[in-house]
């Protein structure tokens, strides 16, 4: 009857034609007042803005279809539960939550103690060390001797107990093929000669050929300059390195570039930049040298 009404009027009002589009959305949801006409068949106007208000309201308070979505499989996949039992065991007690984590640490160590063939020494300087194998032969490295090696130098794990086991990751390394140098490469030095690092110039004393020893190398035993006084602290307000960005402000401390304290004179020695740069962001902490006693001659 609407469509019969807009081909009655020659001209229909945009207020009319909005009416009736609203009356038009109440029929499509199943709801629309009666309306009246006048003698010539035209609606009355309050009438039929009124009806046609109520019908435009009723459309839009209507509940429509449920939203359907427009692209297939983006709907979050259903939520899988666990099945009873899985996932991280939980303890009923604080002691019973300590006595398990007792129990992982000692698998752990002993895990670890596997990888050693000796138990944990020290040198008559204090350097810890422990034998990963045992050489064979006669003839042990003592000062003057010439020695051919090759090693990895390593961080220390976060859960390393004694400086010496629980290592994360390779600093550096030589004879490995893992820099620029090759596998099987070996370095000739004199032992006793301040060729090495001190700990590990120490360590290798009493090794025999074919021998692999872990040293743990403190930064003072290792690539520290110590003969700089910026690089040292002696506890009565000597100066340390520090960061320039990080020493503002700070009383009684010397201001080092951090590189400036590295000392490269002595093996073992980053032979690559990348390699170098490593080094220079941990030279200041406790690191791990695996020498390899390769000949004694």
């Amino acid at each position: 009857s609407i469509l019969a009404n807009l081909r009655l009027s020659r001209s229909v009002s945009p207020m009319r034609s909005i009416m009736l589009i609203g009356s038009c959305l109440g029929l499509a949801h199943g709801w629309a007042p009666p309306m009246s006409m006048t003698h010539k068949g035209h609606l009355h106007r309050r009438e039929l803005l009124t009806r046609g208000l109520l019908a435009s309201g009723a459309a839009l308070l209507a509940p429509g279809p449920p939203a359907q979505a427009l692209v297939k499989g983006n709907t979050p996949p259903p939520t899988k539960k666990a099945p009873p039992g899985a996932g991280r065991g939980q303890s009923a007690s604080i002691e019973e939550a300590r006595e398990k984590g007792m129990e992982l640490e000692d698998k752990m160590e002993a895990a670890s103690d596997d990888y050693f063939a000796g138990p944990l020494e020290r040198t008559s300087q204090g350097d810890r060390y422990r034998d990963v194998a045992f050489g064979s032969g006669s003839k042990t490295v003592g000062r003057g001797d010439q020695v051919d090696i090759r090693y990895r130098v390593m961080k220390l794990g976060k859960r390393s107990r004694d400086g010496l086991s629980g290592e994360a990751g390779t600093v550096f390394s030589y004879g490995y093929g893992e820099d620029e140098d090759k596998e099987g490469d070996s370095l000739s030095v004199d032992v006793g000669s301040g060729q090495l690092v001190e700990a590990l110039d120490n360590a290798v004393l009493g090794m025999k050929k074919g021998g692999k020893r872990r040293v743990f190398v403190a930064p003072q035993r290792g690539w520290k300059d110590m003969t700089r006084p910026e690089c040292t602290y002696d506890g009565a307000g000597g100066g340390k390195a520090v960061d320039v960005g990080t020493a503002v402000g700070i009383p009684s401390v010397s201001v080092a570039e951090a590189e400036d304290c590295l000392d490269l004179r002595r093996l073992p020695r980053p032979s690559t930049y990348g390699a170098r740069r490593r080094l220079a962001r941990r030279f200041d902490e406790g690191l791990i040298v695996e020498v390899e006693l390769v000949d004694v001659k």
